[in-house]
Formats: C-alpha cells, sequence, structure tokens
C-alpha cells in the first residue's frame, strides 16, 4: 500500500508539471540528435565509400611513367612480394573535333577499378566508345564523335555505345590537367585495348596483400600502402638508368638513319654507324615512375576530409546543446525540489526513508533523460546522416545508394549525459533538502 502511494505520487508529479518534463525531455533529445547524428555520418560515409570501391575492386595505387610501362616495368610490378594483384593498361587524352570537350580515354579494365555501366553497353570493338555519364546531357547513343589527335588510338572517328562511371574518379567536378585543348580534362571515356596501338603500356593498376579487410579511410590503411608504395618505388627506380640507355640508342639509331637518308639525297653513301650524334640532339628525359595512391586520386582525399570534419563538429556543437540541457534540468530540478519541500516534509512524518522520498524525483528525471535520448537517437541514427550524406554525395560520383549503420558508442556517451545532466542533478538538489 505504501508503495502504492509513492509510485501514485511519483506518477502525478510528471502530470502536474508536464511542460516542464516536456521541456526537459526536449532538450535531452535535440542533444542526442546532434552528437548522435554527427558522431554517425562520418563512419556512415566511410562506409558507403568502401561498400563502393569494394564493389569496383579499386586499386591502392597506380603507376605511370614518362616512357610508359614496358615488359621489364610489368615483371618488376608482379614479382614485388607485397603485391597481390596488378593489371595493365592505356590511357589518351584527345580533343573532340569542334567542340571545347578534352577526354582522358582509358583501355577498359575489368579486374581493378573497374567500370559501372550506366546506361548502353560496354565497347565491343575498336571503333566504340563508352563515355563518362556525366556527359550525358551533351552526347547521346550512337553518336559518332571525331578526335583532331588521337595519339595511340588507331582511329579518330568512334560510336558512343554507352555511359559508364569511373570508380577512380569520385569528384563531379574537372577531373585533372592536360597538355592539350584548354588544359583542363572535360571528363573520361573507355574504349577496348583494341582501340589502342603502342609499344607499352601507360597505365599499372596495383592492389597489395596486406591492405585485405582495413577500412580504406584509415590511418592503418594508408601507412600500409606508403611503405609498400616505397617499396615498389624503390624497385622500379632500378629500371630507370637501363630503360634510359635503350630509349638513347634507339634515338641514336633513329638520327643516324635519318642522317644518312639525308646524305643519300646528295649522292654520299655512308654507313649510318659511322655518323656521330651531336650530344645536343639526345637530350632526352630521364625514365621516371609516378606512383599515385588513393590519396591523389580525385575526390578520394576531399571525401575522407570532409566524413573526418563532420566528425569533429559533433565534439564541438553538441557540447553546447548538452549544456544548456544540463543549466535547463539543474534550474528545472532545484526548483521541483523546491516545491515539493511540504510533500517531502509530509513523507518524512509518516515515516518514509530518503530512498523511498527520492522515487518520485529518481522516475521524474530518468524517464526524461532515458525518453529525450530514445527520441534524439532516433532520428539522430537515421534522419541526420541521412541528409548530411545526401548532401556530400550531391557532389560526388559515388551515386544515391548509402549506408546508414548504428553504432552503441554515441547511444551510451548521450545515454551518460542526459543522466548526468538530470538524474544526478536531481539526486544531488534532493539530498541538500533532506540535510535541512
Amino acid at each position: 500500500m505504501q508503495k502504492t502511494i509513492l509510485w501514485k505520487d511519483a506518477w502525478q508529479a510528471i502530470t502536474h508539471s508536464l511542460d516542464r518534463y516536456i521541456a526537459i525531455i526536449l532538450l535531452i533529445a535535440l542533444g542526442t540528435f546532434a552528437f548522435t547524428g554527427l558522431k554517425m555520418a562520418g563512419p556512415d560515409m566511410r562506409a558507403t565509400g568502401a561498400e563502393f570501391f569494394a564493389k569496383h575492386n579499386l586499386a591502392d595505387v597506380t603507376v605511370t611513367s614518362n616512357y610508359g610501362i614496358n615488359s621489364t616495368d610489368r615483371l618488376t610490378i608482379q614479382n614485388l612480394p607485397e603485391v597481390k594483384e596488378a593489371t595493365f593498361g592505356y590511357f589518351q587524352d584527345v580533343k573532340i573535333k569542334n567542340q571545347p570537350d578534352t577526354l582522358r580515354i582509358f583501355s577498359q579494365s575489368d579486374n581493378l577499378s573497374s567500370y559501372e555501366l550506366i546506361k548502353g553497353h560496354f565497347p565491343k570493338n575498336k571503333t566504340e566508345i563508352a563515355l563518362s555519364y556525366l556527359l550525358q546531357k551533351k552526347y547521346r547513343l550512337g553518336q559518332n564523335i571525331t578526335f583532331n589527335k588521337p595519339g595511340i588510338l588507331k582511329n579518330k572517328t568512334y560510336k558512343i555505345v554507352g555511359f559508364v562511371k569511373a570508380s577512380e574518379f569520385l569528384d563531379k567536378n574537372p577531373i585533372g590537367q592536360t597538355n592539350i585543348g584548354s588544359g583542363h580534362l572535360t571528363g573520361i571515356a573507355v574504349a577496348n585495348h583494341n582501340a589502342f596501338a603502342a609499344p607499352v603500356y601507360q597505365i599499372a593498376r596495383i592492389i597489395f596483400k596486406n591492405t585485405a579487410n582495413l577500412s580504406p579511410f584509415g590511418i592503418a590503411y594508408r601507412n600500409r600502402v606508403y611503405n609498400d608504395q616505397t617499396k615498389l618505388q624503390t624497385a622500379l627506380n632500378q629500371n630507370r638508368a637501363d630503360k634510359y640507355d635503350k630509349y638513347r640508342a634507339m634515338y641514336q639509331k633513329q638520327y643516324r638513319q635519318a642522317a644518312a637518308k639525308q646524305l643519300l639525297k646528295r649522292g654520299i653513301v655512308v654507313n649510318p654507324a659511322q655518323i656521330k650524334v651531336p650530344q645536343n640532339k639526345l637530350k632526352i628525359a630521364y625514365p621516371n615512375y609516378v606512383i599515385n595512391s588513393r590519396e591523389e586520386s580525385q575526390g578520394y582525399a576531399s571525401y575522407r576530409a570532409d566524413s573526418e570534419r563532420v566528425e569533429v563538429l559533433a565534439n564541438v556543437f553538441p557540447v553546447f546543446l548538452f549544456a544548456v540541457a544540463a543549466l535547463v534540468s539543474l534550474t528545472t530540478m532545484m526548483r521541483f525540489v523546491e516545491e515539493e519541500r511540504t510533500n517531502i516534509g509530509t513523507l518524512k512524518a509518516l515515516g518514509y526513508g530518503n530512498g523511498a522520498i527520492a522515487i518520485k524525483f529518481l522516475l521524474y528525471s530518468t524517464s526524461a533523460a532515458i525518453l529525450g535520448v530514445i527520441l534524439g537517437a532516433s532520428l539522430g541514427y537515421t534522419f541526420l546522416p541521412n541528409l548530411i550524406i545526401k548532401a556530400y554525395l550531391a557532389s560526388s560520383t559515388l551515386g544515391t545508394d548509402y549506408q546508414l549503420n548504428f553504432a552503441w558508442g554515441p547511444l551510451l556517451i548521450s545515454l551518460t549525459i542526459a543522466l548526468l545532466a538530470t538524474t544526478v542533478v536531481s539526486m544531488i538538489t534532493l539530498a541538500q533538502t533532506l540535510k535541512l
């Protein structure tokens, strides 16, 4: 009977000051909403990116060289103990005739850094091409496009058969620089391997063995890639001198043959091997290898940085909200205890102990904290991350599919802070009153 009276009195305390009770719930909910939402948006963004990278088997690093990737370079890459898988391909920068657009055309990669087909189909022969899906408004399927200078491409004119999304380029903005046209690449395109005619490959894509099962945005991943990248750079640099000598010899031979032909036109017969090549005619660049990790790829580093900035906000903005909630709770609970002073005296006179009297205040403050956390977390794990991720994906090629995850950490931290701001404050205030 005595317990029934206590619980009835406790519930009446809530209903008699419902507006104050709801105010505490909403303040706790607001702080929880901001904290959990900002804390989860970053991991959700990274999980979305990681899923996209895994789906397309994105390379850890790419290798390019001013003299291409020859057979010796391929063996060096494939034989490096740290390398799990490597593929080799071509690319060529071209300007579309009668258009301002400049494209970087890659040979299709099926294993590493694959492309996602958005519309149409992938190129099936050397006269077909698929453009970036970002160019759909300017070009159409079935349209023929012609390039001013095809470079290592076998043809000048290609038929557009599809639109694709490249896993190597996350940013919708201009993808890079080029030495033709306006100097800025408008987009990328994909052609069949048979569309290229070159004695050596232009690019190698590599996945390392020890990066599996690591978050592609984590420090551990970046450190491992950096270490493996350094070893790969050292191994490839050992090919530079031999490659330089071979190209120097080739250019000397070409110069001698050209000079011999010129002399022959004048009626002078000479053995090309006897012609001395002037040093100023052999100023060729020394071979070098450029190894780019995902950090250097378009949009990757900025996407990771954006996800980390959102988490940093979770350590700043919600603090003020929780501080306001704690201050309001302190004021509210002090007033509540003061208003209940008469009832406290009555209960003491009836023989109730301090623990029994505290039930009312425990129920009031703890229920408000728990309800506020539940309300705030229900939106913080869904609505706010959804809003933030959509905003960032608008400038990314990741698409509209994203992950919303759950983690206990932000919820438990919010609950702890909420209980400190309500229950602990109310108990301290009550204890001071009961001493009087």
